[in-house]
């Protein structure tokens, strides 16, 4: 087993300082790495110390199983305490010595290497601690393991050839999951990249989308001041004083990619009393807002394209005008937020989910866009009729998405 290697920068290392130290990294996640070679691996240098002893016994109790086939006269648990003593003294023999290994040298001469010296390096230092490792396990039950090779050197042969081809084996296992590794580091890295320019591209996009002002309203409503001015210059001076407050919001609310339900409410509320100044009493406003849904992240200037769809097809083209309720109500983990209007309705059918009616206009387009891009792929809008004339409904994850 490989350690990561120590800083480029270090001559002479002390110690593996590689690892990143979350002590509460899924053990699963260690004993992955613990077949790797990528140096910064997640976890601390005692959980890969327990994970060398947890792939000790796992096989220790295979060889165990096996050696039983051949041997059913043995105690088995003997038989096992044996053979685990042996495989923890070799386990840990190879994962010193790697540890060792890379404690004196730095990242960058082991980066020099050629690539053969470092493969060789791989497989020699599994075979030392083989050879090592019985050593041990030999001395800890009162026998010479060297004095066995020289009596029986074909027993010393055997073992060189198994610790060879077991070094072998394992360096392959190692290389593999290296590789593997760094695709999957990869594909991540790549993944993240194309987030992050998708996410460029739909701020640029949110953005120039939030500082239109649509032209006939501009337009329409400097027509109404100025007709005003002559017969009702006070109602004028209170329209024009409405459109500039309003201006100021919707151009700070342009310069921002977030903010808040609150600061969207209050918004809406300026824009309302505009349209209110200029409908007159034809226009009424209802709030249905949960006050601790305010402080909530929003993306700023989405419901007004609601709100001005529902005014200029469901209030203004009826005689009398109506009422506009804006509601905002947490249902268990989404939010909801309602446009009502009892106006004249939709000419067509609802919306089905992420899609608008057809000839709905370029607005709702709009807020899709930004709804997708902003608010996750779980989030839905609609536009339905209903007993009350026409409500557009926008639901989205109540964990913030940005």
């Amino acid at each position: 087993m490989q350690h990561p290697a120590a800083s480029p920068d270090t001559a002479a290392v002390t110690e593996v300082c590689e690892y990143d130290g979350d002590p509460n990294v899924p053990f699963s996640v260690i004993l992955r790495h613990w077949w790797t070679m990528t140096p910064g691996r997640p976890g601390t240098a005692r959980q890969y110390y327990v994970a060398t002893a947890v792939q000790n016994t796992v096989i220790a109790a295979v060889l165990t199983l096996f050696f039983s086939l051949g041997n059913t006269k043995a105690p088995l648990w003997d038989l096992f305490l044996e053979t685990l003593v042996i495989s923890q003294c070799i386990g840990f023999s190879i994962h010193i010595g790697f540890d060792t290994f890379n404690r004196v040298t730095s990242r960058a001469w082991r980066a020099a290497l050629p690539k053969q010296v470092l493969t060789t390096i791989h497989i020699a230092i599994p075979m030392v601690g083989v050879f090592v490792g019985y050593g041990i396990a030999f001395a800890l039950n009162g026998r010479n393991f060297y004095t066995l090779l020289v009596t029986y050197p074909r027993a010393g042969g055997l073992i060189f050839l198994m610790g060879l081809l077991v070094s072998f084996i394992s360096y392959m296992v190692m290389v593999g999951e290296t590789k593997k590794l760094k695709a999957e580091a990869n594909e991540a890295h790549a993944r993240e990249t194309a987030v992050a320019a998708q996410k460029q591209a739909s701020d640029a996009e949110l953005r120039a989308l939030q500082a239109q002002i649509e032209p006939h309203f501009l337009f329409n409503t400097l027509a109404n001041v100025q007709a005003l001015i002559d017969y009702e210059p006070a109602k004028a001076k209170q329209m024009l004083e409405s459109f500039i407050e309003y201006l100021r919001a919707t151009l700070d609310a342009s310069r921002r990619t977030q903010a808040s339900l609150g600061d969207e409410f209050s918004m809406l509320e300026r824009y309302l009393q505009l349209m209110q100044v200029r409908m007159g009493a034809r226009l009424q406003m209802a709030w249905e807002i949960d006050p601790a849904l305010r402080s909530h992240p929003f993306t700023p200037l989405l419901l007004q394209p609601l709100v001005e769809n529902a005014i200029k097809y469901g209030l203004e083209p009826k005689i009398e005008g109506g009422t506009i309720t804006i509601r905002a109500q947490r249902i268990q983990n989404r939010i909801r937020l309602e446009v009502q209007d009892d106006g004249l309705g939709l000419g067509g059918a609802s919306t089905a989910r992420k899609g608008v009616r057809s000839g709905s206009g370029t607005g709702l387009k709009n807020v899709l866009a930004r709804l997708q891009s902003t608010l996750g792929e779980s989030a839905t809008l609609s536009i339905a009729n209903n007993a009350q004339g026409c409500c557009a409904s926008l639901e989205f994850d109540a964990r913030p998405q940005f």
